[in-house]
């Protein structure tokens, strides 16, 4: 009789474990170019799986971004937020006017210091990481002088690992 075979609830650790033997012999013993495929592979397939991740949380902050703009506009009548000068660029113009310059200004490769001096909530913050890649971001600093919108953007934009100024 096979080991565990009347034991199903253990199936899915023999399984593993298995999995788990075969993976160190293959390592160990196979041959090296198919370890090296194997091991490029890997590192490959986590990369997708934490952009796909990061693009969700993306997705996620800017439904955010949007409510807590759609909140901060409705504290303010039209005259007061004309009279701070804060106009708030819709997302697509954002990430339209970032990907331009990502194409036609700037290489892959540069190391990308942004600043944007009338933040709000960030807009062009969430269209930047959007469209770069993270490793290429250096910095991203945020000045806002409505020090209501300045903790709003604060909230949503910090563990992105932004800079916010309180002019």
């Amino acid at each position: 009789m096979p080991i565990n075979a009347d034991k199903p609830h253990l199936w899915k650790a023999d399984v593993a474990a298995s999995v788990d033997l075969y993976n160190d012999w293959f390592m160990r013993f196979g041959p090296k170019a198919y370890r090296n495929t194997r091991a490029e592979t890997t590192e490959r397939v986590q990369k997708a799986i934490q952009l796909t991740s990061e693009r969700k949380s993306l997705q996620q902050i800017e439904l955010e971004r949007k409510a807590e703009q759609a909140k901060l506009d409705g504290l303010k009548t039209a005259m007061q937020r004309n009279e701070m000068g804060q106009y708030a660029t819709p997302f697509p113009l954002a990430l339209k006017i970032v990907q331009f310059v990502r194409d036609n200004w700037l290489t892959a490769a540069e190391d990308i210091r942004f600043l944007d001096p009338g933040v709000g909530t960030g807009a062009f913050v969430s269209a930047l990481l959007h469209a770069f890649d993270r490793k290429n971001i250096r910095s991203i600093t945020g000045v806002e002088l409505d020090p209501q919108v300045a903790a709003a953007a604060d909230k949503l934009w910090s563990k992105w690992g932004t800079e916010g100024d309180r002019g």
